[in-house]
């Protein structure tokens, strides 16, 4: 047990609590707010999730219980989520809907909130949903929550940006707090990326190519890492996994440009002109 209030026990999840779990995320009704209802995937996915993340951060959602009865009647608790282009502390919770608007969202919520204050190095949590998703706003404001902005009332006015921008490349929304960043790794990155490929170039006429074929061997080599890290979302370091053996050449000198220290002259070139 993590948390005990007047009507609720709240603990963590088990591997027994799919059955439960997935009527309520399988429920229309009550994943409304949500793109779509979870499938029985989706559920065990998220079951997972929780399990991850009480592993990882010694805390996440929590299963709610009735003291009474014993009886599942839904989730609470803390999560890490990328609000604003931060990792921040989120207090969420996901009712069965024949147990809504009796209180126990408010309860496990305060609950929830006292916990992490006391137990975690927070100095302010939040509580992120859609703009019309009225019965969670009114329950985060309940639990002391104030108000402070609406960001997905500008996503058609986002969209139409990302669309026309989309006409000469690809584009993304970046928070005005990071544009900064952004701009070094779009902007400044360019530049970056032509003195590697003059580095590359100057490496393969020395190991004998002409200038145009080693110029040739590098575009077609920066193409198909692109293609490869796009076409399967995998992070560099788990794609450089699936294209080097263990021990071979590819990892000699992957070894041996670290050493000469690549990985740090990039990050100097990116924060060299970073604002103070």
């Amino acid at each position: 047990m993590i948390l005990e209030t007047n009507r609720l026990i709240i603990r963590e999840y088990t591997p027994g609590d799919f059955d439960a779990l997935y009527e309520i995320l399988s429920d229309a009704e009550t994943m409304k707010y949500y793109p779509k209802p979870y499938d029985e995937a989706g559920t065990m996915r998220w079951l997972h999730w929780s399990l991850n993340n009480y592993r990882e951060y010694g805390f996440g959602l929590w299963a709610m219980e009735l003291k009474q009865t014993g009886e599942f009647i839904g989730d609470c608790g803390i999560t890490m989520q990328p609000i604003d282009g931060q990792q921040l502390p989120e207090i969420g919770y996901h009712i069965h809907k024949n147990y809504w608007r009796m209180g126990y969202a408010k309860e496990a919520a305060s609950a929830v909130r006292d916990w992490a204050f006391e137990n975690r190095n927070f100095d302010i949590l939040y509580s992120y949903m859609k703009y019309t998703n009225i019965p969670s706003q009114k329950t985060a404001m309940k639990n002391g929550m104030t108000f402070v902005e609406e960001p997905e009332r500008h996503t058609e006015r986002y969209q139409k940006v990302v669309d026309l921008f989309s006409l000469v490349g690809k584009a993304q929304i970046v928070p005005h707090k990071l544009m900064d960043a952004g701009m070094q790794i779009s902007g400044c990155g360019i530049a970056y990326v032509m003195r590697y490929v003059r580095a590359m170039m100057e490496g393969g006429v020395e190991l004998g190519l002409r200038p145009e074929d080693a110029k040739q061997a590098v575009f077609q080599t920066m193409k198909g890492a692109v293609a490869l890290l796009e076409e399967s979302g995998k992070h560099p370091e788990e794609a450089i996994d699936a294209v080097t053996t263990p021990g071979g050449y590819t990892i000699r000198g992957l070894n041996a440009m670290e050493e000469a220290g690549f990985t740090n002259a990039v990050l100097a070139g990116l924060k060299a002109n970073k604002k103070e």
